[in-house]
């Protein structure tokens, strides 16, 4: 499950069935501000989660601010998506980047978060198995 930019009263009830949240962050102090709200909710389902660094720009003080920040929360993709213009370059096609340029760095980010996610449910999924 992707989380919503902000907390709402259905957020609940969606934790409680989720395999995994995926809660994606722009390094922007607004939204490192506004993680918290939504973290409390994630523990509150006892949902595992994964942080997603989104629409970072490449090499900067902020992105690394960042990712110490969410680091200290909970588990951090290993790959930053940053901001790219293949995205909307992209978006006018109504394609996804992958679908577009899959041979850009952008496809690539896209992928490498795709492949962490889907290892990290499968991780959970086995868990959740065995402790049945």
């Amino acid at each position: 499950m992707d989380t919503p930019p902000s907390v709402r009263p259905e957020l609940r009830a969606l934790l409680g069935h989720a395999s995994l949240a995926v809660v994606p962050v722009r390094p922007s102090p607004d939204d490192l501000d506004a993680v918290g709200d939504t973290l409390a909710l994630i523990e509150d389902a006892g949902c595992p989660f994964v942080f997603v660094l989104m629409q970072a720009k490449p090499r900067t003080r902020l992105q690394m601010q960042a990712v110490m920040a969410l680091a200290k929360h909970g588990k951090l993709a290993p790959t930053v998506v940053h901001d790219r213009t293949d995205f909307p370059t992209a978006a006018i096609s109504g394609k996804a980047v992958t679908e577009f340029e899959p041979e850009t760095a952008a496809a690539r980010e896209v992928e490498e978060v795709l492949e962490y996610v889907m290892t990290q449910l499968c991780k959970d999924v086995g868990k959740s198995k065995a402790g049945r």
